[in-house]
Order: C-alpha cells, then sequence, then structure tokens
C-alpha cells in the first residue's frame, strides 16, 4: 500500500518536472535551430531564390543552353528510365 503510495508521489514528481524544465529545452532546441538556420544561409545554402532569379533573367537561348546541359537532372530526377534486372 505504501510501495504504491511513493510510486505514484513519485510519478507526480517526475511528470511535474518534466512539465516544468519542457519550456526551457524547447527554448534551448529552437535558439539551436535558429543558429544553424544562419549558419547554412550564411555559407550560402538554401538560397533557391538567387538561382531562380538567374533563371528568371536569362535570354531564350542562354535557357536553352542550360536545360540542355542539366534536363530533369534537378532532385535525383533522370531522364534515363530504370531497368528492371530479374
Amino acid at each position: 500500500m505504501i510501495k504504491e503510495i511513493l510510486k505514484t508521489i513519485l510519478a507526480g514528481v517526475l511528470v511535474g518536472g518534466a512539465l516544468f524544465f519542457m519550456p526551457f529545452v524547447m527554448v534551448k532546441i529552437i535558439i539551436i535551430l535558429l543558429v544553424f538556420r544562419l549558419a547554412f544561409k550564411l555559407l550560402g545554402f538554401g538560397h533557391r531564390g538567387y538561382w531562380m532569379h538567374k533563371y528568371n533573367n536569362m535570354t531564350d537561348e542562354q535557357k536553352a543552353a542550360f536545360k540542355a546541359k542539366f534536363g530533369k537532372k534537378c532532385c535525383g530526377h533522370h531522364d534515363t528510365p530504370k531497368t528492371e534486372t530479374v
């Protein structure tokens, strides 16, 4: 009987402590993610807007040369069909 009450009290203390400290942990995680995001931006990763702007300002000849060079190889998509080997 006393053992069950102590288990319940201990569980309540653990859950209460977790709920109390959760915001502090979440704030740290959010700050770390923001720092990583800033670092990636400063290093030049994630500048899709730059490339879209550059592509949209190309002439038709430059766009055709770009498409001929890269085709649909963006993001792992290739024109060559996959053949199954049996």
